[in-house]
């Protein structure tokens, strides 16, 4: 199987991303239509915007969408595929050497029309939000990159010993690069973790929830035929 690289880990990170914030979108929605239905709609105009964002990541990754689509191209979904959404998707401005796809630009557009007559022009500050909040889940790929390098560098680390011809220095080797993957292992876990809480709770739950319920009152004893002083 082949390595994934840099550019296939971004791009997977993007992807989780775009699916994360969307269903945390899709949740805003159904949860503002109850308080307000504005900001239920400027919600489904964030939708949008991220739709174009992603894209457009995906284009500047240099990533077409049909790599991803090739085992449908024997689907019934093929002409539709294949003829319009893809050539879409490669399509767009060339300014310099970036290339914005017109789906993006027409999404972007769409989405902020959306959010200005239901905001009043206030929730184009979410349009920044939305952008750091994608780009935040490159932090996936980074830690993937990261403990990847670690585990090749004691590997060179520990194999060298081991093939050194000394057999005091392969014995150490070996023990070595076991003591140094595990912890490799156990760095990956914790990171991954946290990584994996803070994107749940700070991305995804800002999108959606609100601290609501009853007002927090101490256990105490109401008196009724004493007085505390």
């Amino acid at each position: 199987m082949e390595a994934f690289g840099l550019t296939e880990l971004l791009v997977i990170s993007i992807i989780a991303g775009f699916l994360h914030l969307g269903l945390g979108f899709v949740f805003g929605v159904i949860s503002e239509k109850k308080h307000d239905v504005k900001h239920a709609i400027s919600k489904i105009g964030l939708i949008f915007v991220l739709i174009a964002l992603a894209l457009l990541i995906f284009v500047m990754a240099d990533w077409t969408i049909g790599q991803w689509l090739i085992p449908l191209k024997q689907t019934a979904l093929a002409p539709l595929l294949w003829n319009y959404i893809i050539p879409s998707v490669k399509a767009g401005i060339l300014i310099g050497d970036l290339l914005i796809p017109y789906v993006t630009v027409v999404f972007g557009i769409v989405g902020v029309i959306i959010i200005l007559l239901s905001t009043g022009g206030f929730g184009l500050v979410e349009v920044l939000e939305v952008t750091g909040n994608l780009i935040s889940y490159t932090r996936l790929a980074a830690i993937c990159v990261a403990k990847g390098a670690m585990a090749f560098a004691f590997n060179v680390i520990g194999i060298g010993l081991i093939v050194s011809g000394n057999i005091a220095l392969g014995i150490a080797g070996v023990i070595i690069t076991v003591l140094l993957q595990l912890i490799v292992f156990a760095l990956g876990s914790l990171s991954s973790g946290i990584q994996a809480i803070r994107l749940h709770y700070v991305e995804f739950f800002m999108k959606f929830y609100k601290g609501e319920g009853v007002k927090f009152t101490p256990f105490r004893y109401v008196r009724k035929y004493t007085t505390n002083k």
